[in-house]
């Protein structure tokens, strides 16, 4: 330690020095805006995707979809199932079947009255999930 020299930098090499310092902490601040300005658009971002309707539906669709594959296990949709399916097909149509099971198809919006024809029922965009998860699932057996 004692045979090491110390060396001071001249002038010039002292300002070439503060020069290359200036120069990196620019770059440095420069590149840390830019990442505050990526930072603050993606927050922007992610609070109009969290306040987008795209999430409810996607439950709602999993709810329904819940809901179906519950319905279909259930006596009444099994008893009634080809029932569903014929009004399907028809446009609208009378149904010949027990009051209570008839009840049933009507409060969980599988069929609906007819606008214009009061005795006719038409089946409802549930209920032709329904059968869809029907013809899905006798399939898989």
């Amino acid at each position: 330690m004692e045979h090491m020299k110390k060396q001071l930098l001249t002038i010039e090499q002292s300002l070439q020095l503060r020069i290359e310092m200036q120069n990196m902490e620019e770059k440095f601040e420069k590149m840390i805006s830019s990442k505050n300005d990526e930072i603050k658009l993606l927050k922007q971002q992610n609070e109009i995707l969290q306040n987008t309707t795209i999430l409810p539906e996607i439950k709602k669709t999993n709810q329904d979809n819940s809901e179906i594959l519950k319905l279909l296990k259930n006596e009444i949709v099994e008893k009634n199932i080809n029932i569903l399916i014929e009004l399907s097909r028809r446009s609208y149509g009378e149904l010949d079947i027990e009051s209570t099971n008839l009840s049933f198809l009507l409060v969980n919006d599988l069929i609906e009255r007819h606008k214009n024809f009061n005795n006719n029922w038409i089946i409802t965009d549930k209920g032709k999930k329904l059968i869809k998860e029907y013809f899905n699932t006798k399939n898989e057996n």
